[in-house]
């Protein structure tokens, strides 16, 4: 089996497995004390965001290596932690497209990172975002992070 295929029926499989427990959790009344209820009432004001960064500039005329675990770690150390000390996830995924601004049919196919970020709903988080998209835009040359955000049903 090619590895993008087995990396895309393993993403899929762990996102459906995530998306079934939080399913489950979220359709949970807390039968605990009104702590819980507390927590459950906040958590309708959080977001989840997720970044995807591509690993390898795609078309330029530069050459261009890729990003190697050592520099995507010092990324995260030096741009995504200070800014959501609390925590985030990072999963490795793959990624495929066709280009909108070109007549090209063949698509364009790089592994990726993923981060996951459960948030407050705060003009200051979304701040926090945007400059770690700068930040990997300008550092590694690349055309665009993107970015998916909805609302988040989370307790702790």
């Amino acid at each position: 089996m090619p590895l993008h295929s087995l990396s895309a029926r393993l993403l899929r499989s762990s996102l459906l497995a995530a998306t079934s427990i939080l399913v489950v959790s979220c359709a949970t009344v807390p039968e605990g004390p009104a702590e819980d209820v507390r927590l459950e009432a906040e958590a309708a004001e959080w977001m989840e965001t997720s970044l995807y960064f591509g690993l390898r500039r795609v078309g330029g005329n530069a050459p261009f290596a890729g990003i190697t675990e050592a520099r995507w770690t010092q990324f995260l150390d030096e741009e995504v932690s200070p800014r959501f000390p609390a925590g985030f996830s990072v999963l490795d995924a793959y990624g495929q497209w066709v280009h909108m601004h070109n007549n090209k049919k063949t698509p364009n196919r790089l592994d990726s990172k993923v981060i996951v970020l459960l948030h407050p709903a705060t003009p200051e988080d979304d701040a926090k975002i945007e400059a770690i998209r700068a930040a990997f835009k300008e550092q590694f040359k690349q055309e665009s992070v993107l970015r998916s955000t909805h609302p988040a049903a989370v307790s702790f």
